[in-house]
């Protein structure tokens, strides 16, 4: 299992527990833990390099919530799925500044040149 497999995990897993009231009010850090681990996925994802994986990432981070919140006209289940989702958003809006930040670093800095006449 790859490292960015493991880190899109861990975002599932924190946001499940974050989301348990008896767990997330014994630890008030899970939006800092939930962004730091979308943070590390983002440099080390390597999602920036396709432009159709980093829209959809912007658009997951912008958006989830949102479609998520109409889960909560589900009785019983639906309040605790809003929550996981929205938990899982923070993770994702981690990765997409990660993925932004490097696709502006990309932009700045000139491109590594392998051969011929360098000026």
């Amino acid at each position: 299992m790859s490292s960015d497999r493991i880190l899109l995990v861990l975002i599932v897993v924190v946001s499940i527990l974050a989301a348990i009231p008896q767990i997330a009010s014994a630890f008030a850090m899970w939006g800092l833990v939930l962004v730091l681990l979308g943070l590390i996925a983002g440099f080390m994802g390597g999602y920036g390099s396709d432009m159709t994986q980093r829209i959809l990432i912007y658009v997951a981070a912008a958006f989830i919530g949102g479609i998520a919140n109409s889960l909560d006209n589900i009785m019983v289940v639906g309040p605790w799925l809003n929550a996981v989702i929205d938990n899982m958003q923070v993770g994702i809006r981690g990765i997409a500044v990660a993925v932004f930040m490097l696709a502006m670093y990309e932009r700045i800095m000139p491109a590594q040149q392998s051969g011929g006449y360098h000026p």
